[in-house]
């Protein structure tokens, strides 16, 4: 996911960053927890991973995500995005037209 992000030129090419923005932005869309694994991944330890494989729909809420953090950037002017991403993520509206999972399906349909 992070050499996609990378390879065009949006943030979020870092698995940390990848893992906090599912966990401090994406945990608001509703769709995208209703995805995640019942179980997940444990490593050779037994302990729970905190970085697995994300379904198709999750990689492209990341993706929408990413798109969106990089042309806010020169905007924010260095200052802390976590707070003012989550409030447009919250909102319902936002979620259901561009964070669903039936737009997720629809753009698949429909994709040349």
């Amino acid at each position: 996911m992070g050499q996609y992000l990378k390879k065009q030129g949006l943030l979020g090419s870092q698995k940390m960053t990848i893992a906090t923005w599912e966990r401090e932005l994406c945990y608001y869309i509703k769709d995208f927890r209703n995805q995640i694994p019942k179980e997940i991944p444990k490593d050779t330890d037994g302990k729970p991973m905190t970085i697995y494989p994300l379904s198709p729909y999750q990689a492209s809420c990341i993706i929408r995500l990413a798109y969106v953090l990089t042309h806010l950037r020169p905007y924010l002017n260095g200052q802390k995005y976590t707070y003012l991403i989550q409030s447009i993520v919250k909102n319902r509206e936002i979620q259901r037209k561009y964070f669903s999972y039936q737009v997720f399906i629809y753009d698949q349909n429909t994709a040349a």
